[in-house]
């Protein structure tokens, strides 16, 4: 089984996520998706999130926009929780359903990649 991550930004594609990640700090770190703004590096403008689905098949990075968020709001703060609480029920072995996986409420919540683990060499977003 091979996993392959794709630029959301390029064609590029990588085998590992660190990779994927180096590609994404050297050649794409100077704009948010988002907002517009320039960053030296982007991965310090955005949170991440990794979020495995309940059968471990997918993963999906969710990012929030630190900036947008002034780093204190009540969304923020609740971003935080959750992804510490998923990161603690993930090392327990409880399952977490795609409906707990709603953190899309808040506006700078997005979807940055999708990771099919079961796929031989399939390119996913």
């Amino acid at each position: 089984m091979k996993i392959v991550f794709e630029c959301p930004f390029c064609p590029e594609q990588f085998n590992a996520f660190q990779g994927l990640m180096r590609h994404v700090r050297r050649s794409h770190s100077s704009v948010c998706p988002i907002c517009g703004k320039k960053f030296k590096n982007i991965l310090t403008h955005v949170r991440q999130a990794a979020i495995w689905d309940e059968n471990d098949d997918y993963v999906v990075l969710y990012g929030l926009l630190s900036n947008h968020t002034n780093g204190l709001s009540d969304d923020f703060k609740k971003f935080k929780a959750f992804c510490r609480d998923v990161a603690i029920r993930r090392t327990m072995k409880i399952t977490i359903s795609l409906m707990e996986l709603q953190v899309a409420d808040h506006p700078a919540t997005y979807p940055i990649f999708k990771v099919n683990r079961k796929a031989e060499k399939e390119v996913v977003r």
